[in-house]
């Protein structure tokens, strides 16, 4: 039995007054910084209600519940931004069949293998082709 101890600082508390959104002249997406998400989850952890966090601060539940899962996945560390890096060709494979295998969705992949989820669709894609091509 793993058990979470969650602290949160006074100061955090009035987190709806710090978070500032970012957009983009193209399109209305918000980023947030890790702090940001820090705050947000704080708000979720000490008992705000989910609908009540995405509708407030417009966030979409799915990148909400992906901030979750990698908080409790890789702790601070998660809530970064994914680097662009360069994975091996066997871990790409690796990935790729336990995405097969058909027991977790592909989120849930992304999140345990700390890939993006775009890169995981591209990864499939590819690997795809590749079976056709040998098939041919």
């Amino acid at each position: 039995m793993i058990i979470f101890i969650f602290c949160v600082a006074p100061h955090l508390m009035k987190v709806k007054k710090t978070i500032k959104f970012h957009t983009t002249k193209n399109k209305q997406k918000r980023r947030f910084t890790m702090y940001d998400k820090v705050n947000v989850l704080t708000l979720w952890f000490s008992g705000e209600s989910y609908t009540n966090i995405i509708h407030t601060y417009r966030i979409d539940k799915k990148e909400l519940s992906l901030w979750r899962k990698r908080f409790l996945t890789y702790g601070i560390l998660g809530l970064q931004p994914l680097r662009k890096c360069t994975f091996p060709e066997e871990y790409k494979r690796e990935v790729v069949k336990a995405c097969l295998r058909g027991d977790k969705s592909k989120r849930e992949i992304a999140v345990e293998y700390n890939v993006s989820f775009s890169s995981l669709k591209n990864w499939c894609k590819q690997y795809a082709s590749e079976i056709q091509e040998n098939n041919n």
